[in-house]
């Protein structure tokens, strides 16, 4: 059995760096330009992984705004917006939030996994509309297999906190997350069918920061170019991962299937 084993530090953002972008609402700027926060970065760093496993974490969501009688006599209606499922070729307002990206140091993958995690939901009301908003937490791993495998067990975990808020003459918190601990389980075995270890690599995955704020088909990645004056309908999101490690085992089948009777 090869064992792949790899460690390294968290080189991507530091963790004073992304615990700046954890901030009560009553002191999220609208504008982010202190020093502390335009170090982070909001770019995925499509960076390549130390082992033969890549990571993608990404979040998906959901966004349910109901207007209230003025805005609705105003021409304002009520729109429920899905982004669940991540596409190449999609625009990115019609993709979830990728927020953190390996590139393969191979081409090809012949063995994939994916889980969602716990869904966070938050919910803000201003004057005008109420908007509940769930956040579902969702990554993948991908593996060229050398021998070849057939499945693929294990897990990632990752420290996580989150802030977003929306603009409606004020800007109102949506969803707050401090330091929530998810765990990514992956299993695409066959449990009727014996298993014979192949692979294993056992790692630590970069701390990352994501930051958006966003205005209809517009957004802004960094906070130190996020807009100055806000318009209504504007919504910004920050995302932190700290202390995520990832263990993953691949297999293959000891013997054939069992042929139906």
């Amino acid at each position: 059995m090869t064992v792949f084993r790899a460690s390294f530090g968290f080189a991507a953002v530091a963790l004073v760096g992304a615990c700046a972008l954890w901030r009560a609402p009553s002191s999220l700027p609208s504008v982010a330009t202190s020093p502390d926060q335009s170090a982070a970065s909001a770019a995925v760093p499509d960076q390549p992984p130390p082992g033969p496993t890549r990571v993608t974490v990404y979040i998906k969501t959901v966004v349910d705004k109901r207007f209230g009688l003025l805005a609705f006599l105003a021409g304002s209606r009520d729109t429920i917006d899905r982004h669940l499922v991540y596409a190449p070729d999609n625009h990115w307002w019609d993709n979830p939030l990728v927020v953190y990206r390996e590139q393969p140091h191979i081409a090809t993958t012949d063995l994939t996994a994916g889980a969602d995690e716990a869904m966070i939901v938050g919910k803000g009301t201003s004057t005008n509309v109420a908007v509940a908003l769930s956040l579902i937490p969702h990554a993948d791993v991908a593996v060229h297999t050398n021998p070849p495998s057939d499945g693929i067990k294990g897990t990632i975990q990752v420290r996580i906190s989150a802030a977003s808020d929306y603009f409606d003459g004020d800007w109102t918190p949506m969803a707050r997350v401090h330091d929530k601990i998810l765990v990514f389980t992956f299993n695409t075995c066959d449990p009727t069918r014996p298993l014979e270890a192949t692979g294993k690599e056992v790692r630590s995955v970069s701390a990352f920061a994501f930051e958006r704020y966003t205005r209809q088909q517009q957004k802004w990645d960094a906070s130190n170019t996020w807009p100055s004056q806000p318009e209504s309908g504007d919504w910004r999101i920050t995302i932190a991962g700290n202390d995520a490690t990832m263990d993953v085992t691949t297999y293959r089948y000891s013997s054939p299937p069992v042929a139906a009777k």
